[in-house]
């Protein structure tokens, strides 16, 4: 009987040994603590977006500030910092949760697939299109990168290709949605269209001058207001290369220093104007014959 004792004993401390590797295997600590990290990340940047709050490296015309007011930074009119917190925030969850290990590593793996692939998406856009380097965009980019590697690296191999099937597809998705949104011009009737080209040739015929940059959120917004009239507009570009890249001689002997710069019969006009400002002040509303000649 005491043999039996002792052999049983050893054996129900086993099980309970294998029992509490099987509950500590069941959460991935480190994982948990990058997306906690991701989501604090991301909060603080939302913060700063919702009540015009600067962050450490991010004040006004750094190249924190232009991207995170550029309209990249926005996905379906809502700030892409509260979707950077869920994701994060379902890594986390998906990290700790009360489910089997491979259903656990399925989903962190779906949640940091998408977060990478868009994230290297937006890096690439805020280079190039925006021309400008996110402080805070880079850190995101450094963990979301570290959840992709680790949930991938802890996955089964049949769930791992599913997972990241399933990631990749909604990355896809995200991306393309953002690219038509953001790379499109702003509607407009056939009629309006007319009259804002009409109105956009008239500036140029004064003698008008518009001096942005590449980079400019407010130039982009100027622009916008012209639709796909914008390309008549007298627009001078000042600084292709980002805000720390060479600028052209005739921004630099205008003394251009803030963009969007217009100069109007002489007058100096350091705002974003809008298209019945612009039409007021070149007299276009008295020539009525113009635009009728154009329908």
């Amino acid at each position: 009987m005491s043999n039996k004792h002792k052999i049983k004993k050893p054996h129900n401390s086993a099980r309970k040994t294998t029992s509490r590797g099987i509950e500590r295997d069941s959460k991935d600590w480190w994982l948990a603590a990058v997306g906690v990290l991701g989501c604090i990340l991301s909060l603080g940047l939302l913060w700063s977006n919702l009540w015009q709050e600067s962050l450490p490296y991010c004040s006004g015309n750094s190249g924190c500030d232009l991207v995170q007011s550029s309209k990249w930074s926005y996905f379906l009119g809502i700030p892409l910092t509260f979707f950077g917190a869920m994701l994060y925030l379902g890594i986390v969850f998906a990290s700790l949760g009360i489910v089997d290990r491979k259903r656990k590593m399925h989903l962190a793996t779906i949640f940091s697939t998408i977060g990478f692939l868009v994230s290297a998406y937006l890096m690439v856009v805020a280079h190039y299109i925006v021309g400008a380097f996110c402080f805070y965009c880079f850190i995101s980019f450094l963990l979301v990168t570290i959840a992709f590697l680790k949930a991938s690296f802890f996955s089964g191999r049949e769930r791992q290709h599913q997972a990241h099937l399933v990631g990749v597809t909604f990355a896809l998705l995200v991306v393309f949605v953002m690219h038509v949104a953001n790379s499109s011009d702003t509607a407009f009737s056939s009629e309006e269209s007319l009259k804002l080209k009409a109105v956009a040739e008239h500036l140029s015929a004064r003698g008008f001058k518009f001096y942005g940059a590449s980079w400019c959120v407010h130039c982009q917004e100027q622009k916008s207001l012209f639709g796909g009239a914008a390309a008549s507009l007298p627009y001078v570009e000042c600084s292709k290369y980002g805000p720390n890249g060479p600028r052209t001689t005739e921004c630099e002997l205008m003394k251009i220093q803030n963009y969007p710069t217009w100069i109007i019969d002489g007058r100096r006009i350091e705002r974003v104007i809008t298209v019945e400002r612009l039409t007021h002040l070149s007299g276009f509303s008295e020539e009525k014959d113009e635009f009728k000649d154009q329908e």
